[in-house]
Formats: structure tokens, C-alpha cells, sequence
């Protein structure tokens, strides 16, 4: 959902308003959006079948919001959520976990790391990174290890390592 919230936000509305758009774009998608169902397949070929998927290189969502909470910028894996079930309250449910840490957790949500993935849908949904809508499923996704080098002056400290991911169609 946040994909078509990306997507599809009032450009003059966010001048003027900054991120609080985005958040009235997410309440109108919110009670508009239909569910469509997920295929992910993993780097062990392990299909599985979602409704919302979160793909994170580190923990942090947004700027601000822990959401991949064993992640790790250069262990060279996507850390993955899956929400596996659908629904307005299924979702609702896993935001309002998410101030507590709560939203891994819950009995439909599958937190799991691979180095590629493939993702499918029957609908051509559309695919953010970093608040900018990239393209549209399907979609395979893979990091590639240690591709960027960080120089820093001598004496500063080293900044945070970064693991580059690819995205394709």
C-alpha cells in the first residue's frame, strides 16, 4: 500500500504540507486499496504467498520507525516482512504493532532474510524504494555485497557500511 501511496501523492499538496500528504494519501488508500495476493520466492527457492511486503537493507523505515528489527546494513541479506493475511484489519492491526515492536510478532506476519528475492503479483502492483516509485511488479531483487566503498577523511569516524540492493523486472 505504501507503494501506491508513493505513487500517487498530490505533489502540490506535499509542498505544502510535507510528509503529513503522505499520511492523508495512506488514509485515503487505506479505505480504497484491494488486496492482491503475493507470490515471494526466497535464494532457496521457497515460495511464499502474502498480501504486503516489506523489503528493508536496514532497520530503520522512513527515517524513524523500527521495522526490520535484526537488520543489519552489511550482513549482505534482505531482512523481509510478510504479511500473510488480508484485510483492512489485518493491516491495521500490524501498523498499530509497530510503535511497540509488536508487528514481527504477530501469528500472519513472517520475518525472514534472503539475499534475492522474486515477487510476483497477478496485478502489475507498484514497487517504492526510498520514497520513489521504482516500477512494478514483478520484481527480483538481490544485494550485492560489499559493491560500494566508503572513503572518509583520516581520523574521522567510519561511516555507517552500506550494502547496495539492484531491483529488475
Amino acid at each position: 500500500i505504501d507503494a501506491q501511496v508513493v505513487r500517487d501523492v498530490n505533489l502540490n499538496l506535499k509542498r505544502v504540507l510535507g510528509p503529513l500528504a503522505y499520511m492523508i494519501e495512506g488514509g485515503l488508500k487505506f479505505f480504497s486499496f484491494a488486496d492482491s495476493r503475493l507470490t515471494v520466492t526466497d535464494e532457496h527457492g521457497i515460495d511464499r504467498a502474502g498480501y504486503h511486503l516489506i523489503v528493508q537493507n536496514a532497520r530503520l523505515y522512513g527515517g524513524s520507525i523500527v521495522m526490520a528489527p535484526k537488520a543489519k546494513m552489511d550482513d549482505g541479506r534482505f531482512d523481509v516482512i510478510l504479511i500473510k493475511k488480508p484485510g483492512r484489519m489485518a493491516l491495521l492491526k500490524f501498523l498499530f504493532a509497530i510503535p511497540g515492536g509488536r508487528h514481527t510478532r504477530l501469528s500472519y506476519v513472517e520475518y525472514f532474510r534472503s539475499t534475492t528475492l522474486h515477487v510476483q503479483s497477478a496485478y502489475p502492483d507498484s514497487v517504492q524504494a526510498d520514497g520513489d516509485c521504482l516500477m512494478q511488479l514483478p520484481v527480483r531483487m538481490s544485494v550485492l555485497p560489499k559493491a560500494l566503498r566508503i572513503l572518509s577523511p583520516a581520523g574521522s569516524a567510519p561511516p555507517a557500511p552500506q550494502v547496495p540492493a539492484s531491483l529488475t523486472t
